[in-house]
Order: C-alpha cells, then sequence, then structure tokens
C-alpha cells in the first residue's frame, strides 16, 4: 500500500509539471477567448488585465457612469454571421466498409443505419457540432470527447459490494452502458508545448473541472470546492 501510494505521488508530481509546463503557452490564447466571449456578448469595453489574467471593466468607461459613444459591435455581426452560414449545414454518416467483399458491404450499411436513426439523435449531435462551430470561431479550438459510459442504459444485472473483511455491504448495478460525446472546453485541454502539430505530442491533459456531486459518486472521495466554470455548451447556446 505505501509503495502504490508513492508511486502515485510520484505520477501526480509528473502530471503537474507537465500541466504547468503546457499551461504557460496558453495565455495568449486564453486572452483572446476571453476577449471574443466578452465582444459576443456586448461588452465591448472590458479589457485583459495581464497581472491579473483576467477581464476587467475598462477604467475609462466606469460602471453607470454616462457613455454618450455609440457602438457598432462587428465582432458579433460576423460572428453571429458566419456560425449561422455553419450551422446550416446538415453533416451526414457515412461508414465504409473494410473491404470491397460484399458481407462487409452490408455490415457497412447496417453500421450506417443505426447510427444516423439512433446513435445521431440520441447524442444529441446537430447541437454537439453547433457547440463544436461556436467554440471553432470563438475559442480557435472545437473539441470532443468520445467515450463509454458504462454507468448508463438499462439495468443487466448487479454485482455485489464487499468491505474490507469480505462482507458484502450492498449491490452495484450493472448496465449495458452507452456512447457519450461531450464537448470540452479548450482551457482544460493542455497539449504538449514543444511540438506544432497534434499529431507530434507526446502527451496531453484533460484537467477538467466537475462538481462536488460527481466526484464523489465516481471515486468516492470528498474535495474543498474550486472555482468552477460553465459547461462550454451552456455558455455558448446563451450567445445564440
Amino acid at each position: 500500500m505505501e509503495m502504490s501510494t508513492a508511486l502515485e505521488g510520484i505520477f501526480v508530481g509528473i502530471a503537474d509539471q507537465l500541466c504547468r509546463e503546457a499551461e504557460q503557452i496558453t495565455w495568449e490564447h486564453r486572452r483572446k477567448r476571453a476577449l471574443n466571449m466578452a465582444f459576443v456578448r456586448d461588452q465591448q469595453q472590458a479589457r485583459w488585465n495581464a497581472d491579473s489574467r483576467s477581464l476587467e471593466p475598462n477604467p475609462r468607461f466606469p460602471r453607470g457612469s454616462f457613455d454618450p459613444r455609440i457602438y457598432i459591435n462587428l465582432f458579433k455581426a460576423i460572428y453571429v454571421t458566419t456560425k449561422s452560414r455553419f450551422d446550416s449545414s446538415r453533416p451526414q454518416v457515412l461508414v465504409e466498409p473494410g473491404s470491397a467483399d460484399q458481407p462487409a458491404i452490408d455490415r457497412a450499411k447496417a453500421a450506417e443505419k443505426v447510427l444516423s436513426r439512433y446513435e445521431w439523435p440520441r447524442l444529441d449531435m446537430p447541437r454537439r457540432i453547433s457547440d463544436a462551430v461556436a467554440a471553432m470561431l470563438l475559442l480557435d479550438t472545437g473539441i470532443w470527447k468520445v467515450e463509454w459510459d458504462p454507468r448508463v442504459g438499462e439495468i443487466e444485472g448487479s454485482i455485489p459490494l464487499l468491505d474490507e473483511q469480505g462482507q458484502q455491504i450492498g449491490e452495484e448495478l450493472v448496465h449495458e452502458g452507452q456512447n457519450r460525446v461531450r464537448s470540452i472546453h479548450p482551457d482544460d485541454f493542455l497539449i504538449d508545448p514543444t511540438v506544432a502539430e497534434y499529431e507530434d505530442a507526446r502527451y496531453c491533459v484533460y484537467r477538467p473541472r466537475l462538481s462536488l456531486h460527481s466526484i464523489y459518486n465516481t471515486w468516492r472521495v470528498s474535495v474543498p470546492a474550486d472555482m468552477a466554470r460553465p459547461k462550454i455548451g451552456d455558455a455558448i447556446s446563451s450567445l445564440d
């Protein structure tokens, strides 16, 4: 147990160091993202504070003061027009067979029907695509996390939960599981800063902000609260 704890501490230290290295080069991107979000929310008077690395009201225009200037927000107009052009397209689901054999072609057609008729609407992919387009335009990158969630779907059975002495203390339901697609905020996705192309990266780190409830349900650990960020889909959909 002590060896396992020591190794875990070493891995955590290495991950923290990699995150700090990758994070150092992201601040210029974060500045642009924050200003883009401010402009699309009609907050043209906001400015970036390089010391606190955050947006703040421009002291030249104190809150509540009378400002007779007329602003024309060209940024928001261009964003809305461009996003509408992308949203008007309707991507189609295509599955290519692994070979030219008829059985492979039949399997590809069957998979295509399942994806387009069931998985596509179940995953709410039109909204996911719209979120990704908005993130691409405002945050410079649209990122999805595609994963298998074993905790959802129809219940197939249960397994016993045992304590340290091997005594059963309850049961855990076993679900059939389903695919899941989530939009990821670029600030939570750190990439090896030594490369120019994603394909050459030695590592990438996904560092999500989770609710206390989600953390406890997943790892049974209670942790102190931290500053939360709204989900990217919720934040972007409020701009439409």
